[in-house]
């Protein structure tokens, strides 16, 4: 669904709410200003709220430290587009449906904001050629004796017949509520959501409560303060008319007459305000929910963890010293050999690949939170996991002459000769990757797949398939691969570090570790360096 159509859609559903609680708990009620609040702030939420992205339960429920959990998923490198397969392959919408639905949205909206431009002319056409006099900072327009009363900003529309009649002080009085509050204004709100929703029927039945509300404002200020009800009633009985007058203005004699009559008489209930205030309550509430964005199981939300690295964990390339592990790397692979506690099983399991373990070293100098991002068994993966979270303390790593947190992935992998006594014990592989400052994730050119961007979503999208198993068990979700682009644009250290199972993760893996070599990346010197990516596939069942 593009971006257009969501918009649409969750502000659709918005008016929707927002008229249909009006409807229920509001009209009957003589609470007439607070409706007319209930109707801007409604308009403004209608069609600003869908732009927004958020979710609705971070704000009704206790905020918790997610900084941890979220880098329990560290993510390093540079964010790729994502691409999305669906159970067909590539997920993709008919272009031709999306562009025929688009024109005729966009011939909607030109339409209706044509007819809102012609009554507009209409209206400063009649104020232009028509006679005119002045009272009390308020333009008397003085139209055929065929046209109702109507109002439009500090303009009053009004027959010289009735002009010199003696009802005309009720009439005028009645218009100058609509103008001191600036009603005119409402209606532009409402014809606004009425060209954006051309297609909503709850846009026009919100342009005509806002439209009746400003009558029952006016009548009841009139009575209040000008007249008595009996004499006002009879008024509003003498000038009934059928007469339609231009939908911005407002008109005395509107057609409702039988509405306005039993609300001048409507008392307020103070028992009542309390039912009218909590529906309204809902009604925003349930706008909210209907445009946050839900929270995927297993998503990872990536601008919040690139906001925690960069505030609170730092990468081993942004500290000034980095950590360091008693007697170096010797040390480590030392450490690794002696408290492994390896069966000639996980041996050979772990022969076949290199667990990699996310770790992150205190300010202390202790290890922190560790998790294994790509593992090989559930036994080996348990064993490593178990030996890295024993470690003894590092040399924090130093940043402004302060010790702060930092974090990076450890690939543990074991030399099974036992020829050479260096290569018995359990090390690092490529443990030039500690060295983070060799791998970099932004540089001044970036590295370029074949043909570019939209060549290699194409490439993702035309070679993994969506697995069979995934498939049958309705599993979908977002699968973030990270590898690193060599020096001589080669894909290396392709693995997974969030995945959806089902064959999802294993099949991403796949068509990524087969890319084309890409153009690679340079440096400051144009020197060839070795760039690490990241980028996130996502599964959709159609």
């Amino acid at each position: 669904m593009t971006p257009l159509f969501l918009y649409l859609l969750k502000s659709s559903i918005s008016l929707a709410i927002l008229v249909i609680f009006y409807e229920a708990f509001q009209k009957r009620e003589a609470f007439f200003n607070f409706n007319r609040a209930y109707f801007l702030m409604g308009i403004g939420i209608v069609l600003l709220l869908p732009f927004l992205n958020f979710n609705f339960f971070s704000f009704i429920l206790p905020a918790t430290n997610s900084s941890e959990y979220l880098l329990t998923y560290q993510v390093s490198g540079y964010q790729l587009s994502e691409v999305t397969i669906g159970d067909g392959g590539v997920e993709q919408t008919s272009f031709s449906v999306i562009a025929l639905l688009l024109y005729i949205y966009l011939a909607g909206v030109i339409l209706r904001t044509a007819i809102v431009v012609f009554r507009t002319f209409q209206l400063f056409n009649l104020i232009k050629n028509a006679r005119a006099a002045i009272n009390d900072k308020i333009r008397i327009i003085f139209t055929d004796a065929d046209l109702p009363v109507f109002s439009f900003f500090n303009n009053i529309f009004i027959a010289e017949s009735t002009f010199y009649s003696l009802d005309v002080d009720d009439i005028i009085a009645h218009e100058k509520i609509h103008i001191s509050q600036y009603h005119s204004l409402d209606l532009l709100f409402a014809e606004l959501v009425c060209i954006v929703q051309w297609f909503n029927p709850f846009a026009y039945k919100l342009k005509k409560a806002i439209r009746e509300n400003h009558e029952f404002i006016a009548d009841r200020q009139v009575i209040t303060n000008y007249t008595d009800p009996s004499k006002y009633r009879l008024l509003l009985l003498k000038y009934s008319s059928r007469i339609k007058t231009n939908s911005l203005a407002h008109n005395f004699s509107y057609l409702l007459l039988k509405r306005r009559l039993f609300m001048i008489n409507k008392s307020k209930r103070p028992l009542r305000i309390g039912i009218t205030i909590f529906s309204a309550i809902v009604a925003f509430g349930l706008i909210m929910f209907s445009c946050s964005v839900p929270e995927e199981d297993g998503a990872l939300n990536v601008d919040k963890l690139n906001q925690v690295e960069t505030t609170t964990v730092y990468m081993m390339k942004d500290v000034d010293t980095m950590s360091g592990f008693p007697g170096g790397r010797f040390g480590l692979a030392t450490y690794l050999d002696k408290n492994l506690k390896l069966t000639e099983e996980r041996k050979n399991g772990m022969a076949s690949g290199v667990p990699i373990v996310n770790i992150i070293i205190l300010e202390d100098g202790s290890v922190g939170q560790t998790k294994i991002v790509r593992g090989v068994g559930k036994e080996i993966d348990e064993e490593v996991l178990r030996v890295v979270s024993e470690m003894p303390m590092w040399t924090p790593a130093m940043l402004d002459g302060k010790p702060v947190k930092v974090t990076f992935d450890l690939p543990v992998g074991l030399m099974l000769s036992e020829k050479d006594e260096e290569k018995n014990l359990a090390y690092v592989r490529g443990t030039k990757d500690l060295k983070t400052d060799s791998i970099h994730t932004v540089v001044k050119q970036m590295p370029e797949f074949p043909g570019g961007m939209q060549a290699l979503m194409e490439y993702l999208g035309s070679n993994i398939k969506y697995p069979e198993q995934a498939k049958r068990d309705s599993i979908q979700g977002r699968v973030f691969v990270q590898f690193v682009v060599e020096k001589d644009g080669s894909v290396s250290g392709a693995h997974i570090l969030r995945g959806i199972g089902g064959g999802c993760d294993e099949e991403a893996l796949r068509v990524v570790s087969s890319m084309p070599n890409w153009q690679p990346g340079l440096d400051e010197n144009k020197e060839a360096v070795r760039v690490q990516y990241n980028i996130p596939i996502k599964y959709a069942l159609n």
